[in-house]
Parts: structure tokens; sequence; C-alpha cells
């Protein structure tokens, strides 16, 4: 176990209470005891005025020229920990066991956060790919008489000796001509492969069937990536990440990818609707909460400062109206036929009356046979 110990530094976290009003945050968030000092929050974090991103992501040509090296040794660490883990797990204690829990789970989010930055790379190579792909021209007229010949056994043959004379002497035997090798290998054919040429449709695709992950984990990843990397602009200039502040607190490990996706999607949700202080203030509470707290509590806190932001929600149009009221006649269940009913509020008052009629004991007349 002490391989572990040399990768990642002991953290924990303290619960948060819960946010305040925008303007009130700073007076409820709790001071980070004593006992503590190993966690607190990034300077960044605490001002995003004096942001900073990384020198190893602001200019991406001055970090090493190929990780392979490092992605091989930390490999080898981990190979070598999963062979021992299990014995050795045997013979914790409480805190022995907790502690190794966190030592783990930080690992675990910096692997995370190497999974951004490959679906990126993988994204934006793929793309570059694809767009330095230059069309075939189209072929002219051509007499023919200098083509090669295409052969049987794959290979070609030019058209002034395709038509020559057999030399003389002996025949040879079919076994004898099967034995003559094919002038193809397999790296010419690697050569003529286009690389951007791998039959999917998109970069999620391709992710899915390389990594063998979901779908959705895919898009997420890809998603998460656009909005906490810092990316190249058409002219080659380097654009800052969307959301520094978070894509700070993500490069250090502090927040796992779950909690930075519930974040990055709440900020979107809520761009075109508050001003920019505001969407700053509401990514650094979030991401000082992520810190703090896990994704379910996050989740919370990003539906609260989305409802306070956006109280009424978007207000329906009067085309949104009609194309949405009706009467639906959905699939039965159970023996029971389904009937779902959208209605504005006038609409709603005469069924309402209609059936309360039709329902009202004492409106109804039984005759006795």
């Amino acid at each position: 176990m002490e391989g572990i110990g040399q990768l990642v530094a002991r953290r924990a976290g303290l619960p948060d209470g819960g946010i305040a009003a925008p303007g009130r945050l700073s007076r409820h968030l709790k001071p980070v005891d004593a006992r503590h000092a190993q966690f607190q929050i990034p300077s960044q974090l605490q001002n995003s005025s004096q942001f900073q991103i990384p020198s190893q992501f602001q200019n991406p040509a001055a970090a090493a020229p190929s990780p392979a090296g490092g992605l091989d040794l930390a490999v080898a660490a981990m190979d070598a920990l999963r062979a021992t883990a299990l014995p050795d797990a045997r013979s914790f204690t409480f805190p022995d066991a907790a502690d190794f829990a966190g030592k783990v789970e930080e690992i675990s989010r910096t692997v995370e956060f190497l999974q951004l930055v490959a679906a990126q790379a993988v994204e934006r190579t793929r793309s570059e790919a694809q767009a330095a792909r230059q069309p075939s021209a189209a072929p002219g007229w051509r007499t023919g008489w200098t083509e090669p010949t295409a052969t049987a056994a794959g290979t070609a043959i030019p058209a002034d000796t395709a038509t020559a004379p057999a030399p003389e002497g002996p025949a040879t035997s079919l076994t004898e001509a099967a034995d003559v090798p094919v002038q193809a290998s397999a790296a010419n054919l690697a050569e003529a492969a286009d690389p951007a040429d791998d039959g999917y449709r998109n970069a999620a695709e391709f992710l899915r069937a390389r990594l063998r992950i979901g779908i959705g984990e895919a898009r997420r990843r890809l998603t998460l990536a656009s909005g906490v990397l810092p990316r190249t602009g058409i002219t080659g200039q380097d654009v800052p990440a969307r959301h520094e502040v978070l894509a700070a607190a993500l490069s250090t490990a502090a927040v796992p990818s779950r909690s930075a996706t519930i974040i990055s999607t709440a900020l979107d949700q809520v761009r075109h609707l508050a001003d920019q202080e505001t969407t700053l203030q509401m990514e650094h509470s979030l991401t000082r909460t992520a810190v703090r707290s896990d994704p379910d509590f996050v989740n919370r806190m990003a539906k609260r400062w989305v409802d306070a932001i956006d109280q009424d929600g978007t207000e329906p149009g009067e085309e949104e109206l009609r194309h949405r009221q009706g009467a639906f006649i959905r699939k039965p269940r159970r023996g029971l036929h389904h009937l779902e009913i959208f209605a504005t509020a006038e609409q709603f008052e005469t069924l309402a009356t209609a059936m309360n009629t039709a329902t009202n004991p004492r409106l109804q007349h039984h005759t006795d046979d």
C-alpha cells in the first residue's frame, strides 16, 4: 500500500449546509477547520478574478511531446497495486480502509480528468483528419495504352508487357505459378488507408466502439470536455475554457466529473437568462459545493440555482399552447383505458363542470322499472 500513497495526497471533505441568496453567500459559508488545512479550496476558486489556467493548459505545445511513457509507468504501478490490493485489504483496520478508499477515489478523479482530455483529443484529431482529406480528382479520358492491367493474383502488369509473348523454354506448371508471392504488404495497405475513414458517424460512436463504453457516457465526456477544457480557434489561437472556475477545480482532481457535468449543464440552462456576473457567481458557488459535497447534493443545489434564476420558466406562446392542448388516447393499462387531456384554464373549467354534473348523484334520476 506504499505505492498508492505516493500517487495522491490525502483529502477529506466537509458537507455543505446549502447555499443562501447570492448576496449573502459568503456569510453562510463555514470556515475550514485547522485539521483540514490540506483540503482548503484553491485560491483560484476563492476569487474568480484571480483565476489562472495552469501553464500546461495555456500552451498545449509546451507540454510533453508524448505521454506514452508516463502512461506506461502509471499502468505498471496500477497493475502492481491491483495484484496485492485484495490480500492487503484483508488486514486493514477501519481507519486504514477509509484512507485507502479515499486515496483510490482521488486516483479515479485524476483518471476521469484524463478521460476528458483523451476524448477531446480524439474528437479534435479526427476532425482535423477529415478536414485535411482532399477529394480525389475525377479521372480524365485515357487511351488505355499505358494503363496497368490487373491480374487475378492482385498484381499489376504494364500494358506494354501484358501482351508480350511468353519466353521460350519449358512450360511452367500451375503449382509453380501459385508459389509466386503477391507483391503487396501490410505496410503499403496501412499507408493507403485513410485515418479519417473509420466507419463511424461521429466521435461519440468511435469512442463507444473503441473504449467499450455506452453512447451516453461517450457523449457526456465530449460535452463536458467542450466546456471545461481549452480549445483551439479557427485561426490557431488558444481559446480558454468556457467555465474557467470549474475547469480549475477539475484539473486539480478536486471535483468528480459527475459533479462537473451537473454544474456545466446547469450553467448552460441559465446562460441566456442571467447576466455574466450572476452566472459567474453561480459557477463559483456550485464549484465550492462540489469540492465539499457529493454529486447528489450538488444536483439539488444546481436545481435551486436554476429555479431561483428562472422562477416561472419560459412563458409559453399561443402557438405552443395550440400544439399541446387536446385529448389523447393512450395505451390501456391493466384493463383500464388511459385518456390524457391538456387544456387551457377556460377549457378545464368547462370540462370540470361537465364531469361534476355527470357524476353528481343528486342530479341523477333513476327510474324503477
